[in-house]
């Protein structure tokens, strides 16, 4: 059986969603019960990385399978041995061919900050800005990044991707009250740390630090060294993965 999961995980005390040999990662501690499971080593094949300390709602992955375990219980059996910050939503079986990367048609992704004077106690999962954004100069910044852009200079400086060309479909600014606004952003693919990129670029606009103009420029100039700072992992959430008819 293919086994499709649907997981919701923590990032903070991860080091990423990738197996990695600097720390514990999401997909190594669901391999691991995977094989306590089966007494076999079965990778699993996730839809896209997330880097340290960023948290998942709609996380896909899936791993080909020989048990007699039904589909739908394996979210139960793996929740049974993972740790409390990584939960299997749903299982269930889909096509072999099923790939949770290479048919996904977009990813959604939500940025949360905290705009006020006083940190929060309760939610650890923003980043934290003091001092005062002037949210209506952001909202009227986020169009210039809808439709089709190389969006190169808001790739991590370390990125290998030959291809930067991405296209942004929707993108929103929500106020949640008490001062806690979030980013939402779809597009049909996001470079290594594009969307926290864009968050810090959006942050600076918000301060004064640069005009509304700039993002224009700096898509031009694909530059990562024009581009605003790199937002904390901590605020940064993927929302849901998309596929062909949904």
């Amino acid at each position: 059986m293919n086994i499709r999961l649907l997981i919701e995980y923590d990032g903070a005390s991860f080091c990423g969603w990738q197996r990695q040999s600097n720390g514990p990662s999401i997909q190594a501690e669901i391999e691991r019960v995977i094989e306590r499971v089966t007494g076999r080593a079965i990778p699993i094949q996730g839809a896209g990385r997330t880097d340290a300390g960023v948290h998942a709602r709609g996380q896909v992955a899936s791993f080909i399978v020989d048990s007699n375990i039904a589909a739908h219980r394996w979210s139960h059996v793996l929740n049974d041995h993972l740790p409390r910050t990584i939960r299997i939503v749903k299982s269930d079986e889909v096509a072999q061919n099923f790939h949770p990367q290479k048919h996904a048609v977009a990813k959604e992704y939500e940025y949360l900050i905290l705009n006020r004077p006083v940190a929060g106690a309760l939610n650890p999962r923003v980043y934290f800005v003091p001092r005062p954004i002037n949210w209506a100069r952001v909202g009227e910044a986020l169009p210039q990044f809808l439709g089709e852009h190389d969006f190169k200079a808001f790739q991590g400086a370390r990125a290998t991707v030959l291809n930067t060309v991405r296209t942004i479909s929707s993108f929103t600014l929500v106020q949640r009250g008490d001062g806690y606004y979030a980013f939402r952003v779809v597009g049909n693919g996001f470079l290594k740390q594009q969307v926290r990129a864009m968050a810090g670029t959006l942050v600076e606009i918000g301060l004064g630090k640069r005009d509304i103009g700039d993002i224009e420029r700096i898509l031009r100039s694909k530059d990562r060294k024009q581009a605003g700072h790199t937002a904390p992992g901590c605020g940064l959430t993927l929302i849901r993965v998309y596929y062909p008819g949904e």
